[in-house]
């Protein structure tokens, strides 16, 4: 009788179709792993897509309100995970579970960490981008929080916890092995934690296989699905303003979670600009189920994504090159580990620079339908065999297994 494969606990906050492209990618994670490894997704999403042959422990309970509250849980209930912890062989986070980290390594489990953003650095999770050094990242984080209208109080509390990562940054040194989503990411994270450089890699997250492409719009339309966050570079869009008299025909989508939780005040502009530019087809829309947002995406004829953060690997750029959709999108984080060597490559600009945002939506704009397509095709192609799946799976498979793994 064969060695039966190791049991598997995977912690995700939010597990899809709950949260953000991290617990996305941990759902096309658990989709590739569960014919080789027994697992066991914890998590406090009542409904999530469930895979086939796993299974899923739901404890929402631990799992509320902010990321402190969390770690504050999961320490008061140790008792109770601890069984769970006990039944695995292989303890897998891929949230803000730091706190088990530890107590793993005390029950001689082996523990990987899968880094989605960069809360060990950083308080808010966020490195702005071109600010990697250890005052920049506290400093920025505090402007974060308040470009975000989280309140006074808010501010002050992430202020005062800021040495909380310094304890997130003992805990991911005790995992067994880190993996990281991009290039740029790691080199980040190292600079600020050399010690879990021996320990480290890089792979990079799963494409979806649920895109596919459809015929472009007739007249040009762009794409903006970074909601209200600032982060996400909301305040840019504003300066389509310069352009829009040039192109009445052009249509342009900008989605958010809500439109009840639109906050950023500039936003409300761009709402005053649909009311004077009743000619040009600017849309606000709530947020989208996955089939309706790829829906538009696949039609659109550029993705606008002039993110301000280094962006670990933003799933949004990577479903535009599958959709065969031109990003136009800073070069921040691991975009130009995505984008690099295919045609969108020259579409990057330097980020905060509204100008050069303006100069590639004009060269799109510029293009014919025609044109467009041919070039979101070649795009779509070498991207799909850059982040071959099968690929990125043995990859996961060898770091689960504990093997000598190749790139």
């Amino acid at each position: 009788m064969g060695k039966l494969p190791p049991r598997v606990l995977i912690t995700c906050e939010r597990y899809y179709p709950e949260g953000t492209g991290g617990s996305f990618a941990t759902h096309l994670i658990v989709k590739k792993l569960a014919n080789h490894v027994r697992l066991t997704v914890l998590t406090s999403t009542r409904h999530p897509e469930k895979v086939y042959g796993v299974k899923y422990v739901i404890m929402p309970y631990i799992f509320e309100k902010t990321k402190y509250h969390i770690w504050l849980n999961q320490l008061l209930t140790l008792n109770i995970i601890r069984k769970l912890i006990e039944k695995h062989d292989v303890i897998y986070i891929t949230d803000h579970s730091y706190p088990l980290i530890p107590f793993a390594k005390n029950l001689r489990k082996r523990v990987i960490v899968h880094l989605h953003d960069y809360q060990p650095i950083s308080p808010s999770s966020v490195v702005l981008a071109g600010s990697i050094k250890r005052n920049d990242i506290i400093r920025n984080n505090l402007y974060y929080e308040i470009m975000q209208r989280r309140g006074l109080a808010k501010v002050i509390v992430s202020s005062a916890l800021a040495p909380v990562s310094n304890m997130v940054s003992r805990a991911v040194s005790l995992a067994d092995r880190v993996i990281f989503v991009s290039k740029r990411q790691m080199e980040i994270i190292i600079k600020h934690l050399p010690e879990i450089k021996s320990k480290s890699t890089v792979i990079y997250n799963l494409p979806p296989n649920d895109i596919s492409i459809t015929e472009k719009e007739i007249k040009p339309t762009l794409f903006y699905a970074g909601g209200d966050n600032i982060i996400k570079g909301i305040h840019l869009i504003l300066h389509l303003l310069k352009i829009l008299d040039n192109h009445k025909n052009m249509e342009f989508f900008v989605v958010g979670r809500s439109r009840d939780h639109w906050q950023t005040s500039k936003l409300h502009i761009l709402e005053k600009i649909e009311q004077l530019h009743n000619t040009i087809g600017i849309k606000f829309l709530n947020w989208l189920p996955r089939k309706n947002y790829l829906n538009i995406l696949a039609k659109s004829w550029s993705l606008l994504f002039p993110s301000i953060c280094e962006e670990p690997f933003p799933y949004a750029v990577l479903e535009a090159a599958l959709s065969a959709t031109i990003p136009i999108a800073a070069d921040v984080g691991g975009i130009r580990e995505i984008v690099g060597n295919t045609p969108a490559e020259k579409m990057l600009f330097a980020p905060g620079k509204p100008d050069e945002l303006l100069d590639r939506i004009e060269e799109v704009l510029s293009l014919s339908k025609e044109e467009v397509s041919y070039i979101g095709s070649e795009l779509r192609e070498i991207v799909l065999t850059k982040f071959d799946a099968e690929r990125i799976q043995r990859r996961l498979i060898s770091v689960m297994l504990n093997e000598a793994s190749n790139p």
